[in-house]
């Protein structure tokens, strides 16, 4: 992944002489250096203009770097990234980076497990908390085509992520919006917010591993609304 190798310093002296200037200096000597996003840069620029003129499909990488990767994503159609529920890319903090580092794209989350059993009760755990946390974020859940095939995958998870693509297909086209004007009850219930007009999906996440009663608040007056509106559930999930 050359877009990880962009956290690194070059010091070679070619390296310096073929920019106008250095970019930075090592920490540690104080010489010239510079930094490996410089190139990443110029190839991706140029790739990204050569897929957008003889290419009719999109450019995207796996993006499990952070940090002084984010510039390439202005380069990117889409956000795929790999992760685990076991921890890899998990977390909120990882993956509000990516939904904040998407803003209007397409994201996916892929899961790297490829051998889980879905009749085991907690590989299908495992698998439904990847599905149910990666809507909640509005990333198209994915499997590897190893995991797909397993026996039972189609007949288990096949429905439950066919729902979840359906709901995920509409966030996206309502879009990703930062600010929520939502005000939870309690702090161990989160929410997103997608569409910014008279229609808008809140998605809510219950933090804690048992139920918990809480009221929403809607600020309708930052979302520029007035009069009654009705609310409708498209999508629940139960644990």
């Amino acid at each position: 992944n050359f877009m990880g190798r962009s956290n690194n310093l070059e010091l070679r002296e070619e390296a310096i002489d073929s920019c106008e200037f250095p970019l930075t200096y090592d920490p540690n000597e104080f010489v010239p250096a510079v930094h490996l996003s410089a190139p990443a840069v110029e190839y991706l620029r140029v790739l990204r203009e050569w897929v957008s003129e003889n290419l009719e499909g999109g450019l995207t990488g796996n993006f499990i770097a952070q940090g002084a990767a984010t510039f390439g994503s202005i380069f990117l159609d889409a956000i795929p990234f790999e992760c685990n529920p076991r921890g890899f890319n998990w977390g909120d903090e990882n993956l509000s980076y990516r939904r904040i580092l998407a803003r209007w794209k397409p994201a996916m989350t892929v899961l790297t497990e490829v051998s889980l059993d879905p009749n085991d009760p907690t590989d299908k755990e495992l698998m439904i908390e990847f599905i149910n946390t990666s809507v909640f974020y509005g990333f198209l859940p994915t499997f590897k085509e190893e995991q797909m095939e397993v026996d039972g995958f189609h007949q288990v998870i096949g429905p439950k992520l066919a729902s979840a693509s359906e709901i995920v297909y509409r966030l996206h086209e309502a879009s990703w919006e930062p600010q929520t004007y939502v005000k939870p009850s309690t702090p161990h219930v989160w929410v997103e917010r997608y569409g910014s007009g008279h229609t808008i999906y809140l998605t809510v996440r219950n933090t804690l591993n048992r139920s918990v009663a809480a009221n929403l608040s809607l600020n309708i007056d930052s979302l520029g609304w007035s009069g009654i509106y009705g609310v409708s559930i498209v999508w629940a999930v139960s644990y």
